[in-house]
């Protein structure tokens, strides 16, 4: 895919002053405490199913749930169950105890049939599954009846520890025997948790081109709100040819796992079911984890995290994922003629690690003013890298971000994640300096936060030497919001001819006269402001910029 609007030779996008997509602040400091949610749930019941498509599980596996944790009013996507020698009972049970401080209710959400809804239960809670305690009487909302319905009933748990949880239905909004519920979610204190970027997958079947297993680790059809969406080409997929299929993740370095997200193939067919986790230390020797099932996905656009598999800890580089088979879908490929084609796939469309330890930046940064990773091609909803650094190559101008065809990213010369930005720059005509800026908000503004003593980025010159050291400097202008600048040069031009990452600092003394507190703009620009004269027609390419806590020396990085 290209930017839109193109000329011969330039792009031509009119999107320039777009708001940023919110690149994520990560702080490097103690890791406050969050509430998460628990995944990995069994549900049961004692009650009679009314079909054998609306079990328990669909109360705990996330169906009907849109990436914004917003219901669906499809009844398909619901649990309910008629009384059988006594009040109806649901109960979930953990992959441990926990210590839980909230629990979400969605109920029953079809329209025609809202009386099935709890209304009054008991909550009990259990460590062992056989000693039960009761925690007390809880009153539920009833459900709206429409879709993207949001959780109405939160009962604060206050810190019990339990791995078992069990309701029983003392009501219901209706007088008929059936009681339902569309999703129960369980909140516990968890330590933040950094999502490993550096990560090869390889798979040891062979994909078509365009579907290969780096799909499922390039972001590939996410968008800023951690929904996937449904084009195949943005997915991993094979033919299993009647064999095993396993991917394989490498990351950089030796990490303690926490856990792992997966997004389940989100085409109707293809996707994964059962699958067995191994993990090792040196890609020789593999240690079996253990077997998940991994939850379908919606087959919709923006379709939410399908699982998160909790790893406690263990140290790997490796992990390799085997998938046994497939869930069954009621689907058929019709070719020419109307012939039934055998057309058999699997596969993933995300797969994210995390671990407790911090992301494996420079150990000085302070406070990352953005580190390109939440770029993506989908310039549609505003994500593309271009979208939040503006250039001026819509009105004829001489700064183009981004590469002319997707990935719009710099996927292959990268200081660390997956990304960079690349920065086109031609000052072999007016005005002879080319700037690219991006404007910040919220807490990106205050650069006085605690321990920040300097502006630090990376940068990486051109292959192809195409580059003047007379009037090519790469050089900062740092804006408040009243308008004040500071502009800092970099030492030497000829750093701009070289193939490795250069790290620049610049102290915080450098910017005087810039209300540190109030950053409006950074601009990164190749000139000269103070001689604007011819230069040459070249790129570079820029990564992780934020605040040092101290002065880093400017070196170049093998």
């Amino acid at each position: 895919m290209k930017r839109h609007g193109l000329t011969a030779d330039r792009l031509l996008c009119g999107l320039l002053a777009l708001a940023s997509i919110g690149v994520p602040v990560v702080l490097a400091q103690e890791a406050e405490q969050v509430l998460s949610p628990i995944w990995n749930v069994t549900a049961t019941t004692n009650g009679r199913p009314v079909d054998d498509e609306r079990g328990p599980e669909y109360v705990v596996n996330g169906s009907g749930l849109d990436a914004n944790n917003q219901h669906s009013a499809w009844l398909g996507d619901m649990w309910s169950a008629m009384e059988n020698d006594g009040p109806v009972t649901i109960q979930f049970e953990f992959d441990r105890v926990y210590e839980l401080e909230e629990m979400w209710v969605w109920n029953y959400n079809n329209d025609w049939s809202l009386e099935h809804g709890v209304k009054d239960a008991t909550i009990e809670t259990s460590e062992n599954g056989e000693d039960w305690t009761v925690f007390g009487d809880i009153e539920c909302a009833m459900g709206t009846g429409k879709d993207g319905y949001t959780a109405n009933t939160i009962v604060p748990l206050e810190g019990i520890l339990a791995r078992h949880v069990r309701l029983t239905v003392l009501s219901t909004y209706g007088t008929f025997p059936c009681a339902g519920l569309s999703e129960v979610q369980f909140w516990t204190p968890a330590e933040t948790t950094y999502r490993i970027r550096n990560v090869t997958a390889t798979s040891n079947v062979p994909s078509e081109e365009g579907f290969g297993p780096e799909n499922a680790v390039n972001d590939s059809g996410m968008n800023a709100t951690g929904g996937h969406s449904k084009y195949w080409t943005d997915m991993w997929l094979v033919d299993p040819n009647d064999g095993l299929v396993s991917i394989q993740f490498e990351f950089d370095a030796l990490y303690e796992l926490e856990n792992m997200s997966v997004w389940n193939c989100n085409a109707p067919g293809f996707k994964a079911k059962d699958v067995t986790i191994e993990h090792s230390e040196d890609g020789i020797d593999w240690t079996v984890f253990g077997d998940v099932q991994i939850p379908r996905s919606t087959d919709k656009p923006n379709c939410p995290v399908s699982t998160v598999v909790s790893l406690n800890g263990i140290a790997a580089q490796y992990v390799r994922l085997t998938i046994h088979n497939t869930w069954p879908d009621n689907v058929t490929f019709v070719g020419q003629g109307g012939v039934i084609l055998d057309y058999e796939r699997v596969g993933l469309s995300e797969v994210r690690f995390f671990t407790r330890q911090e992301s494996a930046r420079p150990p000085s940064y302070v406070l990352v003013l953005d580190d390109f990773e939440a770029y993506t091609d989908n310039d549609a909803l505003n994500e593309a890298i271009f979208q939040t650094w503006i250039d001026d190559i819509a009105f004829g101008g001489n700064t183009q971000i981004g590469h002319l065809y997707t990935p719009f990213a710099e996927l292959d010369t990268i200081h660390s994640g997956l990304q960079a930005m690349p920065f086109y720059y031609d000052n072999t005509r007016g005005p002879f300096y080319c700037e690219t800026y991006r404007d910040f908000e919220g807490p990106l503004q205050n650069w006085q936060v605690d321990g920040a003593e300097a502006l630090t980025l990376y940068f990486h010159g051109s292959e192809d030497k195409n580059h003047d050291t007379e009037s090519d400097w790469l050089y900062v202008v740092v804006e408040d919001d009243l308008g004040e600048t500071a502009l800092v040069y970099y030492g030497d031009p000829e750093a701009l001819l070289s193939d490795s990452w250069q790290v620049w600092t610049i102290d915080f003394a450098e910017l005087a006269g810039v209300d540190l507190g109030r950053v409006k703009r950074l601009t990164l620009g190749v000139g000269d402001l103070n001689d604007p004269r011819p230069g040459a027609d070249s790129i570079i390419y820029i990564d992780d910029i934020g605040l040092t806590g101290a002065v880093v020396e400017t070196a170049a990085e093998n």
